[in-house]
């Protein structure tokens, strides 16, 4: 640079913004101060009450309908009524597995009854829906239920 002011000026303004930023980063931090909330403040929060409504269309799983159609309206949440499913003890007893070619049989006992079972099959009203070399998952009305191999 050809004049001298100009460097003194550039060179004062490069220490003076390199000294705050290490005032910055070296200065301790003040601590900062809590001041709690008046108890008017809580009086106001505690007089407001929400209300929410459960029976608006999910906006997520909600078809395109035509202009002009009508739209089916959501039963209100109080008339939907749900069946309690009753989980009963499963009569089923694994007992190992042996393998025919490729096909994997399961031995499993019901009721004194040895079955020789693959996937898909049912005994008593359950229904084999996986298979594990250490356990079984039978399904029946929906419940899951997981027997263990015997020892």
């Amino acid at each position: 640079m050809k004049s001298k002011i100009t460097t003194y000026l550039l060179f004062a303004s490069v220490l003076i913004i390199w000294g705050v930023i290490i005032w910055k980063l070296f200065a301790p931090t003040r601590p900062e101060i809590y001041t709690p909330p008046t108890s008017a403040s809580k009086a106001a929060t505690n007089e407001r009450s929400d209300t929410l409504k459960l029976n608006y269309p999910d906006p997520f799983l909600k078809k395109r309908v035509a202009v002009g159609a009508q739209t089916p309206t959501n039963p209100p949440l109080r008339a939907i009524v749900t069946l309690e499913r009753v989980r009963e003890d499963c009569p089923i007893k694994y007992i190992g597995y042996m393998r025919r070619g490729e096909t994997n049989y399961y031995v499993a006992k019901s009721n004194g009854v040895h079955h020789s079972v693959t996937a898909g099959d049912m005994i008593h009203g359950f229904y084999l829906a996986k298979t594990y070399l250490d356990s079984l998952i039978f399904t029946k009305d929906g419940l899951s239920y997981t027997i263990n191999l015997a020892q």
